[in-house]
Formats: C-alpha cells, structure tokens, sequence
C-alpha cells in the first residue's frame, strides 16, 4: 500500500543530480544508491526530508540507475545524465 511518498528526478545534469521524495518529512531518512547501467556503484548517500543531490563527476552522457530506500518507499529509477 503507497502512503503518498514517491520518488522524484528534479535534475539529472552532467555531474549533478537533484532528486525530492514527495510527502517526505523532515525526520524521515533514506539511502539514496547511484549505479551506472552495468551495475558498478556510483555513488551512495543517506539523506534526510524531502530532497537532496549527489555530485557525480564521471556522469556525463551515462545512464544512471537511482534506488531510494527507506520509511515506507522502495524505488528504482532510470535516467540519462545530459
């Protein structure tokens, strides 16, 4: 059952990306994991609240696979970083 909370790409530019988890509270906490299409990790951050980024320089031009876990939501998301 979804409580509202879904997983969001705000920006996903070269070496930058920005993403918000609608209906987040500040005091909820998540693992953001950034892999690239092959599955090697780009990166992993734990965060707090409705948003965050992660700078990743060797991005460009990659197909990034973005997993946010945590307080009731478990997505997996596929963008390009242009």
């Amino acid at each position: 059952k979804s409580d509202g909370r879904r997983v969001g790409i705000v920006q996903a530019k070269c070496g930058l990306v920005v993403l918000s988890v609608a209906g987040a509270r500040a005091c909820d906490a998540y693992q953001l994991l950034v892999c690239d299409a092959s599955g090697k990790t780009l990166g992993r951050k734990t965060f707090s609240g409705g948003a965050t980024s992660i700078s990743l320089p060797a991005s460009c031009g990659r197909i990034l696979v973005l997993n946010v876990a945590g307080n009731g939501v478990n997505e997996t998301l596929k963008v390009i970083a242009d």
